[in-house]
């Protein structure tokens, strides 16, 4: 018999690089799995945004053909579509944006007539469907986010909120002050008397396809919307029955690098 030869020893460094190569590998990998998962949410979010917007254009399109001699209705029927359609754009380019990983841009808008222009583009009355809305904005507060973005994620918020208070109808309440936490910020508060968000959801309602009732995908829009800017987006128990989402937003003029440094401040403090 011969004696067992021993076995040649292994490289140590050599095993090193086949484990980085393995490694590097992994990353790229992951790497392309998320990019692909985010244009797979992007996809769906801009699916939901247009939807929104479709719905009342689809409302006024249908009056209009019903009513062809009414020369007022059709008027404003082309109105909403062209408005419509050149806000569809608008919102298709902000969340594409969201997708490559860039922000909201440095715009500033006035949040009073956001919320008018959110309200308006619900496309019905509220007041019908037995919903009350109390507005209080006072005029002239500026929040660093682009006006699309910011009426976005109001639409969003408000269309939630009908749903909650849809059968029976219940009260809406917008409300806008400053931060008590820090004075660069402004907060907008939505508040409304539906059914609630169930506790088993509250912490994760904000996530793609986390949802209560709907797609899942309107409230993941708004909390990238406002994270871009510099915000954060949080929703508690309204006392009495119902939600409260609360915004927060860098005030109009606050310095970009102030504004990173105070929404990570409130996002570990979360």
């Amino acid at each position: 018999m011969h004696p067992t030869e021993p076995s040649t020893p292994t490289d140590p460094q050599a095993q090193i690089d086949r484990l980085q190569a393995e490694i590097d590998r992994l990353r790229v990998q992951l790497a392309e799995s998320h990019r692909l998962s985010m244009l797979g949410i992007a996809a769906g979010m801009i699916a939901h945004e247009i939807n929104n917007i479709l719905t009342p254009v689809l409302g006024y399109a249908r009056a209009a053909l019903a009513r062809p001699d009414d020369a007022a209705l059709c008027r404003k029927a082309l109105e909403r579509s062209a408005s419509a359609a050149d806000r569809a754009g608008r919102i298709a380019e902000s969340v594409l944006t969201l997708a490559r990983g860039g922000g909201a841009g440095p715009d500033e808008c006035e949040v009073a007539p956001c919320v008018s222009g959110a309200l308006d583009a619900i496309g019905a009355d509220l007041g019908e469907e037995g919903i009350r809305v109390r507005v209080d904005t006072p005029v002239g507060s500026r929040v660093a986010i682009s006006p699309v973005a910011l009426e976005q994620v109001l639409l969003n918020l408000f269309l939630n909120a009908r749903q909650a208070m849809n059968p029976g109808g219940g009260q809406l309440t917008i409300t806008v002050g400053g931060c008590s936490t820090w004075n660069t910020r402004t907060t907008i508060e939505i508040s409304d008397t539906g059914k609630g968000i169930p506790s088993v959801l509250r912490d994760r309602i904000f996530e793609p396809f986390v949802s209560s009732g709907g797609t899942g995908l309107g409230l993941a829009v708004c909390r990238a919307l406002v994270e871009a800017a510099g915000g954060t987006i949080r929703a508690r128990p309204r006392e009495g029955g119902g939600t409260t989402v609360v915004v927060e937003l860098p005030a109009a003029g606050e310095p970009e690098g102030q504004r990173a440094t105070l929404a990570h401040k409130r996002t570990t403090a979360a």
